[in-house]
């Protein structure tokens, strides 16, 4: 080889350096950061991949990618893997490393890598270029996910008090559809012409202190005020799920915004909630069911956190437990925790409470389940 071949060869290896490192970090149950068994020394991505779908391949808790997550400074946008990329498993030291090497068609179009200024410059006449475009892999597959995602609303007990409600409609049927003219009366919000329309089902509970926390409605569809005098309105129904009916209330729109970008990741600080209700009614639920968590927005829960299943301590009398007349003392016991049996991730946060989607779960999930940092 000679040593031009080998000088362009040791620059371009330069830039294969460090995308990700995975390091003896310490969970927090003490164990290392454990590589799957089994797993491939390297991996093509293809088109369809996730972030979340690699991770997999290489570790046991995919959960955990971030926190082996280290930039590349060599690389303009290190955090974005393309189809084409080969992900490469490899050891120093007896560490693992992980390291991403730019696949041929994967910089097709783009400037991610310094270039090799040693090179001669070559001029060339302007030219049409096609190429397919290729798009960043997401961090976890918003598209299979959104079929399962709660159309259902979770509104505050009082908002509803003074909520708009559907009177009638132009063609003075109970029940109306899209495209048709409606009529409402209620307090309206400023500045806001469309509004989701919503039925109003039951309410919900803290299952801890029992207290009304919020009502549950289901989303019907949306509409849009055509005109209005003080708190009558004639609105055209833009849109829905089901008949509108009379006395459906109407509420601002809410946009459910999730980042395809995100990756599904544990909070940095310790969880302790309870499922308050599985998928809207049921008493036990499994994969891809939408569960009410009691803790949201003020409890700093975000979308995107990743949170455990865990069942019910499990508790037991104390046999040396005694009264004061040697008797089995029944007030005092022992308690074994409960199993963390699956993975689920919040996708819309509210005040106090979340929904959350059930991405994994070795067991039925029940309302006594508690979810807590992973």
């Amino acid at each position: 080889m000679s040593d031009t071949h080998f000088i362009k060869g040791f620059r371009a290896a330069l830039l294969l350096s460090l995308l990700f490192l995975v390091s003896a970090i310490q969970a927090q149950q003490g164990d290392v950061i454990n590589i799957r068994q089994g797993s491939p020394d390297n991996y093509v991505v293809v088109e369809g991949d996730t972030l979340w779908d690699i991770a997999g391949v290489f570790l046991d808790e995919p959960w955990l990618w971030p926190e082996i997550w280290q930039l590349n400074p060599q690389i303009s946008n290190p955090d974005l893997i393309y189809p084409g990329d080969n992900v490469v498993l490899y050891y120093v030291d007896g560490q693992p490393r992980i390291t991403v090497e730019r696949g041929a068609g994967s910089n097709a179009g783009r400037s991610d890598e310094i270039a090799d200024t040693s090179l001669p410059v070559i001029a060339l006449s302007p030219r049409v270029r096609r190429e397919p475009l290729l798009s960043p892999i997401p961090a976890i597959s918003l598209e299979a996910m959104s079929p399962y995602l709660s159309r259902n609303r979770v509104i505050d007990i009082t908002a509803l008090d003074n909520a708009p409600t559907v009177l009638g409609s132009r063609s003075d049927r109970k029940f109306s559809h899209e495209n048709d003219v409606i009529f409402a009366l209620g307090s309206w919000a400023e500045d806001i012409n469309t509004y989701e329309i919503v039925r109003p089902t039951r309410e919900i509970n803290d299952p801890l202190t029992g207290d009304v926390i919020a009502v549950e409605a289901e989303l019907v569809g949306s509409a849009s005020i055509l005109d209005i005098e003080d708190d009558a309105a004639t609105l055209v129904v833009n849109s829905n799920l089901q008949e509108v009916r009379i006395g459906d209330s109407f509420v601002v729109s809410e946009s459910l915004i999730l980042s395809s970008q995100y990756f599904p990741v544990a909070p940095e600080f310790d969880v302790t909630a309870a499922v308050m209700d599985i998928n809207f009614g049921r008493s036990f639920g499994g994969k891809y069911d939408t569960l009410i968590i009691n803790l949201g927005a003020e409890d700093n829960i975000e979308a995107g956190h990743l949170l455990a299943l865990q069942k019910a301590n499990i508790e037991f009398p104390d046999p040396n437990a005694q009264t004061f007349l040697r008797l089995p003392d029944p007030n005092s016991t022992i308690s074994f925790s409960g199993e963390i049996y699956g993975r689920i991730l919040v996708y819309r946060v509210f005040d106090n409470h979340s929904f959350a989607l059930v991405l994994s779960s070795d067991q039925p999930v029940a309302l006594s389940d508690r979810v807590i940092t992973p």
